[in-house]
């Protein structure tokens, strides 16, 4: 799958294949998450190539790149999905009571802060890279 077409590409513009609700890009700016309600496309945008598709249940469409290596995290209705660009599932944080509404990783990358519904602000642990 690629971004766009010849035509969108000499324009710069990037077409995508359904409704973006949140997206998020790393700090060098060649990496770009989007998130429509059926998946998070993880896009190279300067080769415009898809890097990788990570599927996801229902919820409030969330998403968050994390700042030092290749893994994203997807809200869904009760839980919280943390995965490889490629799709593959490192952890998964059931959230029991509670639904997130936003997501956002700290600065070293070593937690994750998810904002719930019930007026809850999560501090997950994120796992150590798995080299």
């Amino acid at each position: 799958m690629r971004l766009g077409s010849v035509e969108a590409k000499a324009k710069g513009q990037v077409g995508l294949t359904g409704r973006v609700y949140a997206m998020d890009a790393r700090a060098t700016g060649q990496i770009v998450a989007t998130r429509t309600l059926q998946d998070v496309v993880v896009w190279d945008l300067v080769s415009r190539d898809v890097i990788g598709v990570v599927p996801v249940a229902p919820g409030v469409p969330i998403l968050a790149l994390h700042p030092k290596h290749e893994w994203v995290a997807c809200g869904e209705r009760d839980r919280v999905k943390l995965a490889t660009y490629k799709g593959d599932v490192i952890r998964e944080y059931d959230l029991d009571v509670t639904s997130s509404l936003s997501l956002k990783f700290t600065p070293s990358g070593e937690e994750l802060l998810v904002g719930c519904t019930q007026n809850h602000l999560l501090r997950l642990e994120v796992p150590a890279a798995q080299v």
